[in-house]
């Protein structure tokens, strides 16, 4: 039964771990194209697909009026109701995922080009980009209008993710929204105006399922795939961790003698110090209870107790039964240590052996 567990974790671990690397090292590989045509395409087709894919149905919209063109005015309501729709549906997804930009959750492997102010999932450029590109090519099915609307759309995409602001699937999904958004209108507006068949309804009804449920899936994977990393994060800094060394004449002392903090100093790493000389002995067999404001320490010297983190040479001493725990057995000391943490987790094992582990 424990193999199987085994087994499962790591198939589970192994194939967060896979679809993060792939995420990233995608971002990363097109993120690096810096060649002078290519990233000044890139950097073209990004900072202006906001203002092609309001300014076209705009653009349409004016013409129509213009010459009176009552056919042109209804395909430029439809165009840009989509770009809309889409647009809307874009940030209230992004502010409900709220996951971070690549360049943030990575500084050290993804450049920023350009920085953004809202959340990455979904990509807003990309699902107005197909939105547009998707609408005109229902409303004016030619190739001369398909092809260069499709490839727009996919480069705005693809700039995206040279710019290091979006993700794969920050990418996929807008793609599927805008696409999915501007065929849902021609459903929305038949209905509103009435004619639409039963069959057809039905139809929109089922194809609506189709679209929404996998982006919701993708959403929620994406979620998954956050904590995902936080956990791997953590998990690599044990592995990469150097192994815990003792002093060459470390002991097995006697645990049952007086603790005592000899006028102990401690600062984490590039912070200032949180315990100034602090010194004080507990008698064997007795309770001391320490108080303290959040940060003032009280957790870090239970951890200094127990050689969880190390004191320097010149930042005291700590001993029990009069021995310095430099000198004590690192395995002997936390044998003889138990410590009950604020937010105590139960493994599925017995009482005694979650005693037992702390």
């Amino acid at each position: 039964m424990k193999r199987i567990a085994y087994f499962l974790f790591f198939v589970i671990f192994s194939q967060a771990i896979c679809a993060q690397n792939w995420e990233v090292n995608t971002v990363r590989r097109i993120n690096s194209w810096d060649s002078g045509f290519v990233r000044n395409y890139n950097k073209v087709v990004s900072k202006t697909a906001p203002y092609v894919a309001v300014g076209v149905p705009v653009a349409m919209a004016a013409v129509a009026l213009i010459n009176d063109d009552s056919d042109l005015l209804k395909d430029a309501v439809y165009v840009g109701t989509s770009v809309a729709g889409t647009i809307a549906m874009t940030y209230g997804m992004k502010y409900l995922f709220d996951r971070r930009r690549p360049y943030e959750k990575y500084p050290d492997r993804i450049h920023p080009f350009s920085l953004e102010d809202t959340p990455s999932f979904p990509s807003g450029h990309t699902s107005s980009a197909f939105a547009l590109a998707t609408s005109l090519s229902i409303r004016y099915p030619k190739w001369y209008v398909i092809a260069p609307s499709a490839l727009w759309a996919c480069s705005v995409g693809v700039s995206r993710m040279n710019e290091g602001v979006h993700y794969p699937t920050d990418v996929l999904a807008g793609a599927a929204l805008g696409a999915g958004c501007a065929v849902a209108n021609i459903y929305i507006n038949r209905w509103m105006k009435g004619t639409i068949s039963e069959g057809e309804y039905i139809a929109f009804i089922a194809y609506n399922a189709q679209m929404v449920w996998p982006i919701r899936q993708l959403g929620r994977m994406i979620s998954e795939m956050s904590k995902a990393g936080v956990s791997i994060d953590r998990v690599a800094y044990i592995m990469h961790s150097p192994a815990e060394t003792d002093d060459p004449e470390a002991f097995d002392a006697p645990m049952d003698g007086d603790i005592a903090f000899e006028h102990v100093r401690f600062g984490y790493e590039n912070s200032p110090e949180i315990l100034h000389d602090i010194h004080f002995s507990m008698k064997a067999g007795t309770t001391l209870g320490i108080l303290g404001g959040t940060g003032s320490g009280k957790s870090t010297m239970m951890l200094l107790l127990d050689k969880l983190y190390s004191l320097a040479e010149d930042g005291g001493r700590i001993t029990v039964g009069g021995v310095d725990i430099r000198k004590i057995r690192t395995e002997h000391l936390r044998r003889n240590i138990g410590m009950v943490l604020q937010e105590p987790y139960l493994f599925s094992r017995t009482i005694a052996e979650n005693i037992g582990i702390a």
